[in-house]
């Protein structure tokens, strides 16, 4: 028979406890989970899984619509510190909500946010905001692989799958998808003003990553968050989600009646 605590000690070498954890907090801040979602990566050709996606969902019961906003987690265990590095530049509001990863037919809402240059939500960098363009860990080990960069690009990878599954489906929905990666270890956010250089100990941040030639979406924005108050960031998102909600109501309910999905079967404005 096998020893229970060696069971225990052989989930917490692997980071599964570590995921557990992080999906425990995000049900408590109220949002769903949903755990190992599998997606298929088009950059490796093969099936992988994403740690799980916290939902929270508004439905429509005259259109049978449901408007969802899902954080794509990946969690990594046993890493060393994370420091992200803020340039001086900042990146606006306008910009980060025009590269939302969302449904084609929220095409009008996010266009609506750029016009009213609104940078109050969540989602993307607000003007005030400075955004970090480099994360890594702070290790000595030179093993030769950036676990940090792995972690960014899986959440987006099945952001991305997430995004453009969604605009073949004919189900009645709008969706906006966030990357998140949580790391078990410390987080630091550093910058340089005209005297030195500040180092400050952070529970989560914002970071973005440039891609060349993107034309739609070349800028794509993550979720950097610390183990040591993930509750706190759960709950400050769910309830700016609600808040942003609460703000476009009436432009969702209008795509709900007159665009509720991306195929294009229906109408698509």
């Amino acid at each position: 028979m096998i020893d229970k605590q060696k069971i225990i000690k052989h989930l917490q070498k692997g980071g599964f406890l570590f995921e557990l954890e992080c999906m425990k907090e995000f049900t408590k801040a109220g949002f769903d989970v949903e755990a190992s979602l599998h997606y298929f990566d088009n950059k490796t050709e093969r099936h992988r899984e994403v740690d799980f996606v916290a939902y929270r969902n508004f439905y429509d019961k005259q259109n049978s619509f449901s408007f969802n906003v899902s954080l794509v987690v990946e969690c990594k265990a046993h890493i060393s510190p994370i420091l992200g590095i803020s340039a001086d530049t900042q990146i606006g509001g306008m910009l980060s909500s025009a590269n939302l990863l969302s449904s084609k037919n929220l095409n009008q809402l996010l266009k609506k946010i750029v016009e009213n240059n609104d940078d109050s939500f969540t989602f993307g960098p607000r003007n005030s905001e400075q955004i970090h363009q480099n994360v890594f860990e702070f290790s000595t080990k030179e093993n030769g692989k950036d676990r940090v960069f792995e972690s960014m690009i899986q959440s987006l990878n099945a952001s991305l799958y997430l995004r453009n599954s969604s605009n073949k489906s004919d189900r009645r929905f709008g969706n906006i998808y966030i990357p998140v990666i949580i790391f078990d270890n410390a987080l630091f956010s550093i910058n340089r003003d005209e005297t030195e250089i500040n180092v400050d100990k952070v529970s989560y941040i914002k970071a973005s990553k440039f891609y060349a030639f993107d034309e739609m979406n070349p800028l794509k924005i993550f979720h950097i968050v610390s183990n040591e108050n993930i509750l706190e960031y759960a709950k400050k998102i769910f309830n700016e989600i609600s808040v942003f909600y609460e703000t476009y109501k009436t432009d969702i309910n209008k795509i709900a009646e007159e665009s509720p999905n991306s195929s294009g079967k229906r109408k698509y404005v």
